[in-house]
């Protein structure tokens, strides 16, 4: 065979691989080794499926280019960088500002590095589960992280998931955060009265006995009138509570009544913008 018919052959099968490759990152496992050491088919199978970085050859899971690409796609591809990568700060923070579940693989020193977890959970908030114990029982820190991501709080230590001042920090980020509070203060009536006022939301995960608190309920639904949702059924089958619901929350408490009081000429009375009505109609099929 001469060289050039060796040469289409290999262009051919080049060709066939990034084909699959186009569908399949993965088909990287089956390709010759010259071509799982071609940084142009290696990032055509990463940019796929991140974790083909595996298939890789070992010059190509340290090339940073490679690594990128493929933690943007998965950040746990990480894992499959060589250890010089992922001991480098200054690449682990740009893999992490991708992908921040990136951080699971990086060095235990980056792990415990205040600036690279900050940089993991603004890009993904859970990502501060793969950072130190240290770092997560630290409360100015997990004050920084909450503000960023409310979902950061799942992963702070028990204590600061029982702090008043980290668990406000997370739910005016993100109400539903408030999920991962410890069960004593969602239980806690004047906690919960100050949380839901800052997103009604959580009333979803205060205790039930909280959730059928008319006190409770209509300072979530004052904040946002959807937060009706969340109360318990007598609370939305209560008219007169219902109809204190509606006037607070400018009508939108209205949708989450029980379907006998969404009939009600009076309550639809109480929603004083017809805008509010109109989109209430259409939501509610009336």
């Amino acid at each position: 065979m001469t060289a050039g018919t060796d040469n289409d052959a290999d262009a051919k099968t080049r060709a066939c691989v990034l084909d699959e490759l186009a569908v399949n990152g993965m088909y990287l496992k089956h390709a010759p080794a010259e071509l799982r050491g071609d940084k142009d088919v290696v990032l055509a199978a990463v940019a796929q499926e991140g974790s083909a970085l595996k298939y890789a050859a070992e010059a190509m899971q340290g090339d940073r280019d490679v690594v990128l690409c493929a933690v943007a796609q998965n950040g746990r591809a990480m894992k499959h960088a060589t250890e010089d990568l992922r001991c480098d700060k200054a690449f682990v923070l740009d893999a992490v500002a991708v992908g921040g579940w990136a951080l699971e693989a990086a060095s235990e020193e980056l792990r415990g590095d205040k600036e690279v977890v900050l940089a993991a959970v603004k890009q993904n908030g859970r990502a501060l589960r793969h950072a130190t114990e240290d770092l997560r029982a630290d409360k100015e820190f997990v004050l920084e992280a909450t503000a960023l991501c409310g979902y950061a709080l799942e992963s702070a230590s028990e204590a600061l998931r029982g702090d008043k001042e980290v668990v406000l920090s997370a739910v005016k980020q993100n109400g539903r955060a408030f999920r991962h509070a410890v069960d004593d203060l969602r239980a806690d009536k004047d906690f919960v009265l100050e949380t839901v006022s800052v997103c009604g939301y959580a009333l979803e995960f205060a205790t039930d006995s909280l959730c059928g608190d008319k006190e409770v309920v209509l300072g979530a639904v004052k904040q946002n009138g959807r937060a009706l949702r969340h109360a318990l059924d007598e609370l939305r089958a209560d008219k007169e509570f219902v109809l204190e619901a509606v006037t607070a929350s400018s009508g939108y408490a209205l949708e989450f009544a029980s379907p006998e009081l969404q009939d009600d000429e009076e309550l639809w009375g109480a929603v004083k913008h017809e805008k509010v009505k109109t989109e209430l109609r259409r939501r509610l099929g009336k």
